[in-house]
């Protein structure tokens, strides 16, 4: 049997260099569901909509060339091939994709499981309909002749029934493939109403199937149990539609509906596919990748502390007489003060030092993944796991510490599954269901109030009293000047060795970084005496031959330290009025213009103008 009435998808045949966002609007535009992708005249695979989803998950940028998310598992096929030898390709690997040439050796169409499947069925529908009137012929044909004369037209029934046993059986694959596919699939009447739903609809929607069978999908959203209601949009807008979709229970999906038409072009089905979000197998992937660069766990290095003031005594003081206690330690402070070397300090002095320090920042992991990363799953726990499963970064810190930076950007649908670790010492992996024991020391920081986060609603109170059971706070470097003038020489003579450079910081230059505000903390601090090492010659630098301009605003190399503002007490009012009207001075002293006062000073021009005609002109 040859493959001539088996119709595959239309595809269309793009050059590698073509960008996403082209391809993207090629998607839009046509009616076709596959691209080809060629470079140099040569076949380099397709692109679905699955693979621009992908590499929007993924981050990827959308002038990047379509060549880098081409997926290439793809055969080839002419129309002399035979139906057996399409079905031995894909039995092979149902996933790949047969691109069928012309005899101009270009891309024409692509069939894929779904067309074979689709093909036998129609196949299936015509036998029925011919072993349907070669009965009818029969019975009439019995009546008028012998019983010899009817056993020849048996043996031509006995063929079709032969057919209609292999046709049965093709019926009770496509039941498997539909029951127990990974996706959710629903089946919907032309009206929206649900006819027949899978297995896995039950387990991505926490929906029973008798619920939703024989139920509208517009009552199914009303109530409440997922919106919107793809097959609401796929009736209105009689196209494929697909929506990120909310679900019951704070879940997330991927759904895709498509209408399937009858001879007068009516919608007679509503077929809708849906992928749990957590469950996306590129965002994964990537996350892997980034993790590797970033995120991955960190074994113990030595930490250097650079310190000279009374506050931060106290807290080196606290943290080694924590070295042989267990307790949960909450760290705050803003960003930049150092949270993550205090911790750090506190594991490699710790009666744990021996053990793994593994470091999680809660805010850079995507939400759909955080569960999965930081518990681990099962072998087949959702699409693209990895056959054997997967520990989770809890049970890699296990004997050691799991340091939870950023705390305070975890959800609170995590919140409780890390309160259970923590009160049960135990954890289960995703698509588990046995506890697996661990025994770690926990760790967490943030630059939030979690205080006032638990009185909105924010943070669970019950989570905040198991972290905060040490607090330790860090106070921004502008409170602790004594740090500064430490922290600056130790980077000044790191970077001096790092770029073979003899940078000397003159008085002027020091006393001006000694009363900066750095709002960064250390970290802006490190940053500015990089920049001023690499900028400037080996010599002596003073405020006025800076060429780093470390502070981007150049006006301050005329500031006073010693000016009424840090000599006397004033309302913090007055105090603010003066500063600005300084800045305003000196900026228009430098640049005598209004535009260019807004510009350094980062206002309006029309505030700009105002507040020189407020302190200069007017006075």
């Amino acid at each position: 049997m040859s493959m001539e009435n088996m119709e595959g998808f239309k595809a269309k045949n793009v050059n590698s260099e073509t960008s996403i966002k082209a391809v993207s609007k090629i998607f839009e535009e046509k009616n076709i569901k596959f691209i080809v992708v060629s470079q140099d005249e040569n076949l380099m695979g397709i692109v679905t909509q699955n693979e621009l989803l992908e590499a929007y998950f993924s981050g990827i940028p959308l002038n990047t060339g379509v060549k880098n998310i081409t997926n290439n598992n793809i055969a080839f096929a002419n129309h002399n091939y035979k139906l057996d030898e399409i079905t031995n390709i894909l039995e092979e690997d149902s996933n790949r994709y047969i691109i069928v040439l012309s005899k101009s050796l270009k891309p024409k169409e692509v069939i894929t499981r779904e067309v074979v499947i689709n093909y036998f069925y129609k196949e299936a529908k015509k036998k029925i309909q011919e072993f349907k009137v070669e009965k009818n012929r029969t019975d009439e044909i019995k009546k008028e002749y012998t019983n010899d004369d009817y056993s020849i037209r048996e043996y031509n029934i006995e063929g079709l029934i032969n057919d209609l046993n292999q046709m049965n059986l093709w019926n009770k694959e496509l039941n498997q493939i539909f029951e127990y596919s990974p996706n959710s699939f629903a089946v919907l009447d032309g009206t929206g109403v649900t006819l027949r739903v899978n297995k896995a609809f039950e387990n991505i929607t926490d929906i029973k199937r008798e619920e939703a069978i024989g139920i509208d999908v517009k009552k199914m959203e009303e109530r409440g149990m997922y919106s919107p209601a793809v097959g609401s949009l796929v009736r209105k807008e009689k196209r494929k539609v697909s929506v990120i979709q909310k679900i019951k229970n704070d879940k997330e999906a991927l759904v895709t509906g498509v209408p399937v038409f009858d001879d007068k072009g009516e919608i007679f089905r509503i077929i809708t596919n849906a992928v749990d979000i957590k469950e996306v197998n590129t965002i994964n992937q990537y996350y892997i990748k980034q993790k590797k660069e970033n995120n991955t766990s960190k074994m113990s290095h030595d930490v250097k502390i650079i310190y000279e003031s009374e506050s931060m005594k106290n807290i080196i003081q606290l943290t080694n007489e924590l070295k042989d206690i267990d307790s949960t330690i909450l760290i705050t402070g803003e960003s930049g003060v150092g949270k993550g070397v205090i911790a750090r300090y506190i594991h490699n002095n710790g009666i744990r030092k021996k053990g793994r320090l593994v470091e999680i920042n809660c805010g850079a992991i995507p939400e759909t993944l955080l569960e999965s990363e930081l518990l681990g799953y099962e072998a087949g726990a959702f699409t693209g796991a990895q056959k054997s499963g997967k520990r989770g970064l809890i049970e890699l810190a296990n004997n050691g510490t799991l340091f939870l930076d950023e705390i305070g950007e975890m959800s609170l649908q995590l919140q409780v599954k890390l309160l259970q670790v923590i009160q049960e010492k135990s954890i289960i992996r995703v698509g588990g269901t046995e506890p697996i024991d661990v025994d770690i020391r926990i760790i967490a920081a943030t630059n939030k109030n979690l205080q006032e986060m638990v009185n909105k609603g924010k943070f669970r109170l019950d989570l905040f009293y198991r972290l905060n059971v040490i607090p330790i706070n860090i106070p921004p470097l502008r409170e602790r000047k004594s740090d500064i003038l430490a922290m600056i020489k130790y980077f000044l003579g790191k970077y001096n060795e790092k770029y073979s450079k003899e940078v000397v910081m003159g008085k002027s230059l020091l006393d001006m970084m000694i009363q900066y505000d750095w709002l960064g903390n250390v970290r802006e601090l490190e940053n500015a005496i990089e920049c001023l090492v690499v900028t400037n010659p080996s010599a002596i630098i003073e405020k006025d031959n800076d060429k780093s301009n470390i502070f981007n605003l150049k006006l301050f190399n005329n500031y006073s330290t010693h000016s009424n503002l840090s000599d006397n007490i004033m309302p913090l009012e007055e105090a603010k009025e003066e500063l600005e009207k300084k800045l305003v001075k000196m900026a228009y002293s430098k640049y005598p213009s209004s535009y260019k006062v807004a510009k350094v000073l980062k206002i309006s021009q029309t505030t700009a103008s105002r507040k020189i005609r407020q302190y200069i002109e007017n006075q």
